[in-house]
């Protein structure tokens, strides 16, 4: 059936461009921790211009990644069994697994450098320096 088909194929691209947007807007959380906890001078953008660059970032690389992936396969975005992306395909690898990889990398790079700041100004902060491993050991727990 057609139209069967095409909600099933606007399923999956709508699910593959959820799935990139909300690791997106998780690696834009990890920058925005970094900037807090680990840059030295502050930024000379307001916080209005940060937002926007954040908003064009979170909702648009997803949206460049999907539309790439849609346009050039979009047959790969139906199976016969569930409204996903063909398994062995090339966008399965190239739109779904290498995303999730790379963001879900950066993103924990980031969060280990911001752990460590937290963890040196805390453990050099007079009495009670093991007041930053306990903060460590807690954020790891999380």
């Amino acid at each position: 059936n057609g139209a069967s088909y095409i909600r099933c194929q606007a399923t999956s691209v709508l699910l593959h461009y959820a799935l990139i947007a909300s690791l997106t807007w998780m690696f834009c959380e990890a920058v925005q921790l970094y900037r807090s906890f680990v840059t030295v001078f502050p930024s000379t953008a307001s916080p209005y211009t940060l937002a926007a660059r954040f908003a064009v970032v979170g909702w648009g690389v997803p949206l460049v990644t999907v539309v790439a992936c849609a346009s050039s396969s979009p047959e790969s975005y139906v199976t016969d069994y569930v409204c996903w992306i063909v398994a062995g395909t090339q966008i399965l690898t190239s739109g779904v697994i290498a995303p999730i990889a790379i963001l879900t990398g950066l993103s924990t790079l980031l969060w280990l450098r911001v752990m460590w700041a937290l963890y040196v100004h805390h453990a050099h902060s007079g009495p009670g320096q093991q007041r930053g491993a306990r903060l460590l050991r807690a954020s790891m727990s999380l």
